[in-house]
């Protein structure tokens, strides 16, 4: 199933990040308010570019941007329809080329949103 295939890429990603971007004390330290934690539940891995953005651009660069969907018939997760592959793996190749990531304390993530924060 390509929905939860990329769903986990996208985990083994922000996961192999996140570990990338310890110091060597073990913590992160949060780009935004400078907050340290060794806590992992505690730190995110997040989008600089929000991927809901980065999204829309990809759909811009494309002319067959799904406008049905099928429903996973366990846990009745939308998914793409077999017929969008090819959308949806180019999805998953725009996201690898043009993600980048920043280390944000969870109260940091929540509160930004898809606003961009750079310092």
């Amino acid at each position: 199933d390509l929905t939860a295939a990329s769903s986990r890429v996208v985990g083994c990603f922000r996961y192999a990040y996140k570990l990338k971007n310890r110091d060597e004390n073990g913590n992160w330290t949060c780009k935004y308010c400078n907050k340290i934690t060794n806590n992992s539940k505690e730190i995110h891995t997040d989008h600089i570019y929000p991927q809901s953005k980065m999204l829309e651009d990809y759909c811009k660069t494309r002319n067959d941007v799904p406008v049905k969907f099928s429903k996973h018939l366990d846990t009745n997760e939308t998914k793409f329809r077999n017929r969008d592959r090819n959308f949806h793996k180019g999805w998953i190749k725009y996201h690898n080329e043009h993600a980048e990531f920043q280390m944000l304390c969870k109260e940091c993530n929540r509160s930004k949103g898809i606003k961009i924060i750079s310092q």
